[in-house]
This record gives C-alpha cells, structure tokens and sequence, in this order.
C-alpha cells in the first residue's frame, strides 16, 4: 500500500509538470533503476558516526530528448528502508522520525538547471511532514544506457521538526549528509 501511494505521488508530480508541455517537444518519464540506484544518510555522534543506506528509490525524471536536459524530478523513499547494520539504532531512528505518522522522505524539483555535467535543483524536501526549500548540487554522467545523478548535501533535522537523537544523554550533530546515486535507464 505504502509503495502504491509513493507511485500515486510520483505520477501526480509528473503530471503536473508536463501539464503545460509544448506538444512538439519530445520529452520522456524515466524511472529510476532501484536495483542500481541508493541513497544514505550520515550521522555523527561524539562516540562514533554511520550510514544508513537505502535501495529501494522510487524516483522519475522528465527528460526532454531535443536539448538533453532533465526538466524535473520526483524521488520518495520509505524511512523503514534505510539500513545502518544495526536493527536497534534503526528502531530508535524510526521512532525519532515518528516513520509510522510520516512514512516517507520525498524531493521534488521543477527547476533544474544544467551546465556542463553539474546540474543545480531548486526544490522541495519533505521530511516529518514539513516542507522545505533545498537547493541541490548534483553531477550528471551519461552512457548509452543510462543517466546517473549523483551529489550530496546538509539537511538539519531540527529545521524538519525533528528532535535529534541521543545516546547515553549526549545528543546527535543536528546536521546529516544525504547522499544519493540514482540510475535512470535510458537507451540512447
């Protein structure tokens, strides 16, 4: 069910951003690759850091084939999909992110802008149920198979609503990197 409403999420994004297509311009909806792409998040600790990791990435990009640019992109990730190694700190982590209220981590962007191989995207998170504006930094390579798009930025979970978790009464950096590689298979 969980995945049904990410699909329903993602449509209705690329629904409304080709809404107002020219009709001539050739433009593709490009899922992405979940057995190829992931994403991960970085926390730190003063007694230690890690890694959670996600492959199952629902994503899709609107790709216009005429100027070989990627118009938008919708991503939605399930929270209980992220695996640190440890089943006790993933627990706690949902529970933080009250995963059960809010189940998903979602970006959008409508806006991306493309110069050489870095593409920069204006957008929106949605985390804990609060919407913000990111800015994003990401390189994009291509082969005759597929774009990849990869980056990283800072999202503070305080600025999300979120408390940041503790661990023998010291607390979390508020601060976590978000790490992404995702794979849109594309015949060229």
């Amino acid at each position: 069910m969980k995945e049904v409403k990410q699909s329903v999420f993602l449509m209705m994004i690329l629904a409304l951003s080709t809404a107002f297509v020219d009709g001539n311009v050739e433009k593709e909806k490009i899922p992405a690759d979940k057995k190829k792409s992931e994403v991960s998040y970085t926390m730190t600790h003063p007694l230690h850091e890690w890694t959670g990791i996600s492959k199952e990435v629902n994503g899709v990009i609107l790709y216009e084939t005429s100027t070989d640019k990627i118009e938008s992109v919708a991503v939605s990730i399930l929270l209980s999909t992220f695996d640190s190694k440890n089943s006790n700190r993933d627990s706690h982590a949902l529970e933080v992110l009250e995963a059960i209220k809010y189940p998903t981590v979602k970006l959008t962007s409508n806006n991306i802008d493309q110069n050489g191989k870095e593409l920069t995207l204006r957008g929106n998170l949605i985390f804990h149920n609060v919407t913000r504006p990111v800015t994003i930094t990401a390189v994009r390579s291509d082969d005759k198979k597929a774009i990849t798009v990869e980056g990283t930025f800072l999202v503070n979970i305080t600025d999300y609503q979120i408390e940041a978790p503790s661990l023998m009464g010291v607390k979390t950096k508020e601060e976590i990197t978000l790490s992404f590689r995702i794979i849109f298979p594309h015949q060229r």
